[in-house]
């Protein structure tokens, strides 16, 4: 099920817009003296200017433990109540949970990268 979203448009400031102007400068005369670099070697230059590019891996690796994490725990609390008669109902919500979350982890992961 997909939920629509609704993102209200942001006017940058003037200070923002002056800005990207003399981005888009540098990048334009970057491009001219150096014409084999690529889209994404300018987005990733961008990044590391902003001091986005640390943060944003960082923050990938501990979504990634956590979520192995937390299918490690399922599996552990799964096994240890596959005797019990109360376990009978509890694996399937327990899977098909585990499942929505491995989805939208790598939905985020994907939209990220």
């Amino acid at each position: 099920m997909t939920l629509p979203t609704y993102v209200p448009e942001r006017t940058p400031s003037p200070r923002a817009q002056e800005l990207g102007q003399r981005l888009a400068l540098v990048i334009a005369e970057y491009q001219q003296s150096n014409p084999d670099v690529s889209d994404e070697e300018i987005r990733v230059a961008t990044e590391i200017a902003a001091g986005h590019v640390s943060a944003r891996r960082s923050g990938r690796q501990a979504l990634i433990a956590a979520v192995v994490a937390a299918v490690a725990a399922l599996g552990a609390y799964l096994y240890l109540q596959r005797g019990s008669p109360a376990a009978v109902h509890v694996p399937s919500v327990l899977i098909a949970t585990a499942a929505v979350i491995v989805v939208g982890v790598v939905a985020v992961l994907r939209r990220r990268s």
